[in-house]
């Protein structure tokens, strides 16, 4: 659904109403108002406002047009202390009245406006231009740069720095400008280009510890040698109430995998489960990160994603059973999710 068009964002802050009202056109109306007086002097507020009326949309008419005839610019820079290399990618411009910070967007159900534009050996400092004069060189969405407006939205830009991350602007490594706002009101209109200084980075979040939630993560040799990179598989591992104080025994093992969207991160270790089953059987509980660059893989293999599956049974569970005091046979694994 995605339309190609403009180059760069560059926000609209000090933005003006453009009410380009023809001199002529209040000339003329107070020239009616006058002859016309003395015959409308029983109706003469009516008319008046009337006349006024007229006045206002035709000045109105006259922005409007005046508006259209007029670029929409934005322009992006990186700092060096994010990238010091020319960047090759992605670099994107998030709209949004629904989020504080416009790159934790799209929503799902409210999807707003984006505009991106791909980029090689762009240089730090350097401005990168999207502008409605020319947008052939620019992906928009759900309309095309020159049909969006923009009053009220705040934006914010993302610059794709780690394109293996499957989250455009949450996605850990990824550059990001402060937000701004652009003003609401009729016909917003900038009277120079707003500048996007992209000078913060996402950072990488983490699995907090705790005595009874711990983390498992070691590199795949399977799936990096697939990726041709250092590919890591993860998971999160809450253990049972008992595990500390029958140090020799083993526990069964329910993995999980997570929903799209969902991370190993989504669980809370501050306790252990208590088990509510009839027969009080006690699980040590594995939530295993489906993340890839294209989003959730479901543990298949894939020419995309490569053995994730064969990594999981032949390289991760190995790893856990040794890690992990698990019942390590296919009868006391099961699989949720």
């Amino acid at each position: 659904m995605a339309r190609r068009g403009t180059p760069h964002p560059s926000d609209l802050l000090e933005t003006q109403f453009v009410w380009c009202f023809d001199a002529g056109v209040f000339l003329w109306c107070g020239l009616l108002i006058f002859f016309l007086f003395p015959l409308l002097h029983k109706y003469r507020r009516a008319a008046i406002l009337a006349f006024l009326g007229v006045a206002l949309l035709v000045g109105y008419q006259a922005a409007r047009s005046e508006y259209n005839k007029q670029p929409q610019v934005f322009r992006v820079q990186f700092d060096s202390t994010v990238h010091a290399e020319p960047f090759t990618g992605r670099v994107y411009i998030f709209f949004s009245k629904l989020h504080k910070e416009p790159r934790t967007g799209p929503d799902w159900f409210q999807p707003e406006m984006i505009i991106a534009r791909d980029v090689t050996n762009w240089k730090p400092g350097e401005p990168l231009e999207f502008s409605t004069d020319n947008q052939s060189e620019m992906i928009t969405f759900p309309k095309s740069f020159s049909e969006m407006n923009l009053a009220g939205y705040s934006a914010q830009a993302v610059v794709r720095f780690n394109p293996y991350e499957r989250h455009v602007g949450k996605g850990a490594g990824n550059g990001y400008s402060k937000v701004v706002a652009l003003s609401s009101g009729l016909i917003p209109r900038a009277k120079k280009p707003v500048l996007f200084e992209v000078n913060r980075l996402v950072k990488q979040k983490k699995l907090q510890e705790t005595q009874w939630l711990k983390l498992i993560r070691f590199r795949s040799k399977r799936l990096s040698n697939f990726h041709k990179r250092d590919i890591f598989v993860q998971a999160s591992v809450l253990l049972p109430a008992s595990y500390y104080s029958h140090p020799q025994r083993q526990f069964p093992t329910i993995y999980q995998i997570p929903g799209f969207g969902g991370t190993h991160l989504g669980r809370s270790g501050k306790r252990p489960v208590q088990e509510t089953n009839q027969q009080g059987v006690e699980y040590i509980r594995v939530l295993l990160d489906p993340s890839c660059q294209w989003g959730h893989h479901v543990f298949a293999d894939s020419a995309n994603n490569g053995p994730v599956g064969t990594s999981l049974i032949q390289e991760f569970i190995p790893k856990y059973d040794q890690q992990f005091r698990s019942i390590s046979k296919p009868t006391a694994r099961f699989l949720t999710g």
